[in-house]
């Protein structure tokens, strides 16, 4: 927490980006981050692949039942719409009483997808600081190493 915030704020536009090895780790750490998101009434909205969605919910139980969920695949599923989606969580969050909300995502590359398509993803998570400047938003950036292109990963 930035010295001087209010309590329960992160700077304005936290962006943070993780490279969980495996699905047990994306889920030891988004659990007790989103738990404590729920403890002080920040709202959370949670977009990740298939797999990686049903074991965080999972790992969740009924407490997440207080979190927004969507599958990457099917909210705004292209680097074309993906910042509205973004842009419109924030204004939501605007006008929710606790603030920062949560946003966690993931970039719709997938293992099939062209290298052309990859760097317009990656292009969109460079201009979410943007995106994000002096708004009540944490996020977090989920990459799933084994689809990103080999340059990405090793600069």
């Amino acid at each position: 927490m930035a010295k001087g915030a209010g309590v329960g704020t992160a700077p304005p536009g936290l962006h943070t980006a993780v490279f969980p090895p495996t699905t047990d780790t994306l889920v030891g750490l988004l659990e007790p981050y989103l738990r404590e998101g729920l403890e002080r009434g920040v709202s959370a909205f949670v977009n990740l692949a298939g797999p990686r969605l049903a074991a965080v919910r999972e790992a969740l139980g009924r407490d997440g039942a207080a979190i927004g969920w969507s599958d990457t695949a099917a909210w705004h599923p292209s680097p074309g719409r993906r910042p509205r989606a973004v842009h419109e969580f924030i204004e939501r969050s605007r006008r929710a009483p606790a603030a920062p909300a949560r946003l966690v995502g993931e970039l719709g590359i997938t293992a099939d997808c062209s290298d052309e398509l990859a760097a317009e993803w990656l292009r969109i998570d460079a201009v979410a600081g943007d995106l994000l400047a002096r708004a009540p938003v944490e996020l977090v950036c989920v990459y799933d190493a084994g689809t990103l292109p080999p340059a990405p990963v090793g600069t």
